[in-house]
């Protein structure tokens, strides 16, 4: 199964050098916010609409070190991944660029790729 994160190239700049990823709200909530596939481009929508400077990491579950749970939304209807732990980079199988169209909104059609990170450029 796949799953998907969405931050920015400074934040996976420091990702790659230290080979584990711990974002804020690792700390504050205690998890690592994703999403399914299907939901990327609402989630981008809410939180970063128009932002130019956002990646997604396209992360294999089966993969990861630390425990992935299904919870449910509270602001909205359905669940969200949230990786309880950090995130180690072996796990992530996959970095697209994520762009808004001219009118700021995001689009997101699901596309993977099956190579690693390590020096990988995004995905156009």
């Amino acid at each position: 199964m796949k799953v998907f994160h969405i931050l920015d190239r400074e934040d996976l700049d420091a990702f790659k050098q230290s080979e584990i990823y711990e974002p804020a709200s690792l700390s504050t909530e205690g998890f690592i916010h994703c999403s399914t596939g299907d939901r990327v481009a609402e989630v981008a929508d809410d939180f970063y609409r128009g932002r130019e400077d956002l990646l997604l990491l396209e992360i294999d579950a089966d993969l990861l070190a630390s425990r992935l749970v299904f919870e449910p939304a509270i602001d909205r209807a359905g669940s969200f991944p949230h990786i309880y732990g950090p995130l180690n980079l072996n796990a992530v199988v996959g970095i697209h660029k994520l762009s808004p169209g001219e009118d700021g909104r995001f689009q997101w059609g699901g596309e993977e790729t099956s190579s690693g990170p390590q020096g990988q450029e995004p995905h156009t």
